[in-house]
């Protein structure tokens, strides 16, 4: 799903991508994130069309589902 494009500057620098219904994207990271934060949270939104407060919300609580099944003997559930 991701690719890098070139792009038509002067330091023809590698962007990263992605293609959503043959339209293609290209994705900045946010300086202090990690790049697969951004990548998805990117994709949910140009997906859904949803807010950027939501695609957070939403990116979040995967990551506590999938860290609940990854680690549980680190969750203390009650």
């Amino acid at each position: 799903m991701e690719q890098t494009v070139k792009t038509e500057s002067k330091s023809q620098k590698m962007v990263p991508a992605i293609r959503v219904q043959g339209k293609w994207y290209t994705i900045m990271p946010k300086l202090y994130e990690a790049e697969r934060q951004t990548y998805n949270i990117a994709y949910n939104l140009i997906r859904t069309g949803c807010t950027p407060e939501v695609a957070y919300r939403q990116w979040f609580s995967q990551e506590r589902k999938d860290a609940k099944l990854l680690y549980p003997s680190f969750r203390k559930d009650e």
